[in-house]
């Protein structure tokens, strides 16, 4: 009796610094060559990136590191988008527009002196800029125009998807709508808009029934092809800056203290990082997150180093790899277990729930590595359940080819 009550103290003390077998995702502080805050990301590929802020900052990827780019403008940049890696756009203070042509930046003619906060392009032809006190500017044959708008309010962000953009912003004491607006051959419309009571920042969309904005005071919104609605999450979060998806169910948003929520499994949840900056700028390419923020600071996680933690209390047979991740052709999965002879049953299913393969293995051996082939399977995410002796664990996994 004495022992056993030992033995559960022992468990309370540990329970805080050990958790149970879990994923932990790992953030990791990159080196930057400036201290000026970084307001902007945008990346074609893993090779492909980049990076723009305060006073005219400018940052390229070159192989793993970052690289300061020449001395161009003095003013503080805002945006960065890429439609490829010759043809990318940039904006900021007062009305300033910079284009990159494939080996060099260079100034771009702005109808405007008004602040420009966020750029979008549907395709290298047609794109749109939106700014201060109402400012909306359309690139289109070669040049940039100015709308007139008749909006009060200051316009933070802008997403242009086929023929319309979505717009958000807000001002002090003025309600500003999140607008949808049609950009036809001919004529520029407001189609309808939605005013959430907040200041938006940042707006992406998956598809045109599945679109995500974030702003302040701690505002994330979804919109579900008929209407914007609140969100909730399993965190406290403070407002955030930006929202970026790769696809529907891989997104990113990010915004003050440090402020970094994955959407994984249809849930926002929020991970910890390592820096307490103001992150205002977020994308995700192939297998890899960025975020961009206050002081320099550029933060990155691998899906693929995501670290695996044990809790050696706890005897429980559980998945605690899987390998590589997002795959290509194969995955590995690593299942401990200490008794001979258990019967482990495999499920694999999409994210719809359809399920994709059933297995149902025996070995006699401390430790199981099973191979799922996975060269036929679509891009996307997946689940693995792996059920032992009445002990079932979920794992996800992503399919990239």
């Amino acid at each position: 009796m004495y022992k056993s009550k030992n033995i559960v103290i022992l468990l309370l003390l540990f329970a805080g610094l050990i958790s149970t077998t879990k994923i932990e995702a790992q953030w990791y502080s990159e080196k930057c060559p400036t201290k000026n805050n970084l307001n902007g990301i945008s990346y074609i590929d893993i090779n492909s990136g980049w990076i723009v802020g305060e006073r005219g900052t400018i940052l390229y990827r070159s192989g793993d590191e970052w690289k300061k780019y020449k001395e161009f403008t003095s003013e503080n940049l805002n945006s960065v988008f890429m439609t490829d890696k010759n043809n990318m756009w940039s904006v900021g203070d007062n009305g300033t527009i910079i284009h990159f042509n494939g080996k060099n930046w260079e100034s771009y003619d702005s109808p405007t002196t008004y602040d420009l906060f966020s750029v979008s392009f549907k395709d290298s032809e047609n794109g749109i800029a939106v700014g201060d006190f109402g400012t909306i500017l359309i690139f289109k044959n070669g040049g940039w125009n100015l709308l007139e708008s008749g909006i009060r309010g200051n316009l933070y962000s802008v997403f242009y998807k086929k023929d319309e953009a979505w717009i958000g912003g807000g001002l002090e004491c003025i309600n500003v709508p999140i607008i949808k607006m049609g950009l036809y051959k001919n004529e520029n419309s407001f189609i309808n808009s939605f005013d959430p009571y907040a200041t938006i920042k940042s707006i992406a969309f998956c598809s045109y029934e599945d679109g995500w904005a974030v702003g302040s005071p701690s505002t994330l919104l979804h919109f579900d092809g008929n209407q914007w609605q609140r969100t909730s999450t399993n965190d406290d979060y403070p407002s955030l800056n930006s929202v970026f998806f790769s696809e529907e169910n891989d997104g990113i948003s990010v915004g003050y203290g440090g402020t970094v929520l994955i959407y994984s499994d249809n849930v926002w949840t929020k991970e910890k990082t390592m820096t307490s900056q103001n992150l205002n700028g977020a994308v995700i390419t192939k297998n890899k997150y960025f975020a961009v923020g206050d002081s320099g600071t550029i933060i990155s996680r691998d899906l693929g180093s995501d670290k695996v933690i044990y809790d050696p209390f706890d005897t429980n047979p559980k998945i605690i790899q899987v390998y590589p991740n997002p795959c290509d052709a194969f995955l590995n999965v690593v299942i401990p277990f200490e008794d001979d002879n258990l019967t482990i049953s495999i499920t694999v299913s999409n994210i719809t729930g359809e399920i994709i393969m059933q297995k149902e293995l025996r070995f006699s051996t401390i430790s199981l590595t099973y191979t799922l082939v996975t060269s036929d399977l679509k891009d996307g995410l997946y689940f693995i359940k792996t059920a032992i002796e009445g002990i079932t664990t979920t794992n996800k996994f992503i399919v990239r080819h």
